[in-house]
């Protein structure tokens, strides 16, 4: 991984992002009854990914069947964290590191909270 992200790299992400965004954006979208993902969420993921530090490595991105969308950062089988963006305004997250678990649930933030990007750098080893 970088040790640095540019914002070339970050314009990947987003536009990852939005393409997850239009294949997900109607109800039933995978065939098994899934919400669709809200323009407002796109939005919140956008901007969280945006204010990522540059010494932050960059998600993978994903949608959920529940309408939120996700961010995850994985190193190995056995060190990962998925953040899950809800649409009212929460940040979920579950972090695998080693056989440690880590969970919970913040209010929003523009910025990935620094309880979260801890566990992010912890995770990635960055």
């Amino acid at each position: 991984m970088p040790l640095t992200t540019t914002e070339s790299d970050k314009t990947v992400i987003l536009a990852e992002l939005l393409a997850v965004w239009h294949q997900s954006n109607t109800a039933n979208w995978d065939g098994y009854g899934a919400t669709a993902i809200a323009e407002k969420t796109l939005h919140l993921t956008e901007v969280l990914v945006e204010k990522l530090p540059p010494h932050a490595p960059l998600p993978d991105v994903g949608a959920e069947a529940d309408g939120h969308m996700t961010l995850e950062w994985r190193n190995g089988s056995d060190r990962l964290i998925s953040v899950s963006v809800d649409p009212n305004l929460r940040l979920h997250y579950v972090a695998v590191i080693d056989r440690e678990q880590h969970h919970g649930c913040v209010p929003y933030s523009p910025i990935l909270p620094r309880s979260i990007l801890n566990l992010v750098l912890d995770v990635t080893g960055a």
